[in-house]
């Protein structure tokens, strides 16, 4: 889910691991791998971050609604927490006096976005898209 919050946008399928029971090395589950190189825009022009849609995913679903579907027993995870944070996000941009104020505005929006779709995302797995 962070990787959804920080706008990573380059998500595809080596970014997952195996986590193996040290003892009899048996996989137990899938892992992402939090890759955030390409997080937060990172090498994309401004004229180009104005025109990128809200809400594209990737590497499962074609958009973040979808993604979230996937999430197993949601409710376990304390979303409503984030809120407010793209206000901190917001302060601590303004220090940075190599960032733009149309860039630090999209990062801030995209970051409030972002989090509000996961507060409002429905507990149930009856979604359709």
């Amino acid at each position: 889910m962070p990787v959804n919050i920080i706008c990573n946008r380059d998500r595809h399928y080596n970014n997952f691991g195996m986590i193996r029971n040290v003892n009899t090395l048996q996989i137990e589950k899938s892992s992402p791998i939090f890759d955030t190189g390409t997080s937060a825009f990172a090498g994309i022009s401004e004229n180009k971050i104005k025109t990128l849609p809200l809400n594209e995913s990737k590497p499962f679903y074609k958009y973040h609604e979808e993604q979230i579907a996937l999430i197993q027993n949601i409710e376990r995870y304390k979303f409503q927490n984030l809120i407010g944070l793209d206000e901190e996000f917001n302060e601590l941009l303004q220090r940075l006096s190599f960032i733009t104020i149309s860039r630090r505005d999209k990062l801030v929006t995209w970051l409030g976005e972002r989090i509000r779709m996961l507060c409002e995302s429905k507990m149930d797995t009856e979604r359709v898209f």
